[in-house]
């Protein structure tokens, strides 16, 4: 019998304020990370929400990586 795995996938949700972070940043950081994850970007008066859901397993910590990434991007 063949064993199927399932993999759940999980959307986390990032928060970033628009005062320290730039839009190109996080523009130019999905943009990067649109092989690994879908993301989905939606705005507030105050706030990037970045919606990530992987698609790879063992990203436990992607939205730590994806944040840091942003911030390597800023000038």
């Amino acid at each position: 019998m063949k064993e199927m795995i399932q993999i759940q996938q999980q959307k986390k949700t990032i928060k970033l304020n628009k005062s320290f972070y730039s839009k190109e940043s996080v523009l130019a950081a999905m943009n990067d990370f649109s092989e690994i994850c879908s993301l989905n970007l939606k705005e507030t008066n105050s706030h990037f929400l970045i919606d990530l859901i992987s698609k790879e397993e063992n990203t436990e910590k992607i939205e730590f990586e994806f944040c840091n990434y942003c911030l390597s991007l800023m000038k």
